[in-house]
């Protein structure tokens, strides 16, 4: 199940744009502080990526850290 993310994070990574299979994920509101948002907003802008990628790209490095340290 991480696998499709993981794909659309490679495209992130490399600049390429998420459009491609972004129907196929799955769609969820989510409340933040508004702090984190603005966080979220110039990382995104630095990065030069949406919002939704930088958000994604976190998660999967953070589960890439929790692998590392559980092997």
């Amino acid at each position: 199940m991480l696998k499709p993310i993981l794909l659309v994070c490679q495209g992130c990574l490399s600049g390429e744009s998420m459009v491609k299979g972004a129907r196929e994920m799955a769609q969820f509101k989510l409340r933040i502080p508004d702090e984190l948002l603005k966080e979220l907003k110039q990382a995104a802008k630095e990065n030069m990526r949406s919002v939704n990628a930088e958000i994604l790209l976190r998660l999967v490095k953070e589960d890439y850290r929790k692998r590392i340290n559980d092997f």
